[in-house]
């Protein structure tokens, strides 16, 4: 994770940045006019902010716009399979917090994919009627079979990352064992959002992380992350074409 205020060898960084076997997330600062303040903290000239931002993208990196994001996406990379693409599977368990995550996905750049035929007709026979078996999925509440269903996105060939949203219900608690290890056996990242009381779920929390599964706690920060993962695989693409056409 860079924290950049500027550089005086742009293009070495950014051939490093490419160069990493490790993914590499850029939070930019400067975009208005703090030159002289950065000058006069650390010697470094913050340049132009949309050069910068190009050239990250250019070679590979996603950016982000606030050490909040940074984290998150560093978070969901550490701990995720390389996303293969921007295709976000989404399952939640309340429609309102879906309708958000659905609106700043697709306005950051990620889109979300119709579920594979099969996958709906699999969603369709856990779900009741009055529920939206398409993507973003909605259970209406959380569900004993909520984990179920979450299983069935995941493993559609269609979606390169899931998402996933569930407002904290004591009497029900989270899909741990579903989610543990489901990641690594689908080889894609698979995230987790929620709300509510935090000490009434601190152990389910902290059941998720001690499993490696990247959570985020509002429908908000889990969608920036999925949408810096997807922005992450489409820069890693374009980057890796692009050094193939050049050394053609």
């Amino acid at each position: 994770m860079l924290h950049v205020e500027g550089t005086d060898d742009g293009r070495a960084l950014l051939e490093a940045c490419r160069e990493s076997d490790t993914p590499v997330l850029a939070y930019k600062v400067g975009q208005a006019d703090v030159g002289d303040f950065a000058e006069l903290h650390t010697g470094a000239l913050t340049g132009d902010h949309a050069l910068y931002t190009a050239g990250f993208a250019q070679y590979g990196v996603p950016t982000v716009e606030s050490t909040t994001e940074l984290f998150d996406a560093g978070q969901a990379l550490a701990n995720s399979p390389e996303p293969d693409g921007a295709n976000v599977g989404v399952v939640t368990a309340q429609a309102g917090p879906g309708i958000i995550i659905a609106d700043r996905l697709q306005r950051a750049g990620a889109t979300l994919p119709d579920l594979a035929e099969g996958t709906q007709d699999r969603v369709g026979e856990i779900l009741p009627g009055i529920t939206y078996a398409e993507n973003p999925v909605d259970t209406g509440r959380p569900m004993p079979e909520f984990g179920e269903v979450v299983e069935a996105v995941a493993e559609d060939e269609h979606v390169d990352v899931v998402l996933v949203y569930e407002l904290f219900e004591e009497a029900l608690g989270f899909p741990e064992e579903t989610l543990d290890g489901l990641a690594e056996r689908v080889d894609k990242p698979v995230l987790f959002a929620t709300e509510g009381p935090t000490e009434s779920m601190a152990d389910d929390l902290a059941a998720l992380r001690e499993a490696d599964v990247p959570v985020f706690t509002s429908p908000e920060r889990g969608a920036d992350a999925a949408a810096a993962l997807a922005r992450y695989a489409t820069l890693d693409d374009a980057a890796a074409e692009e050094e193939v056409s050049a050394d053609v």
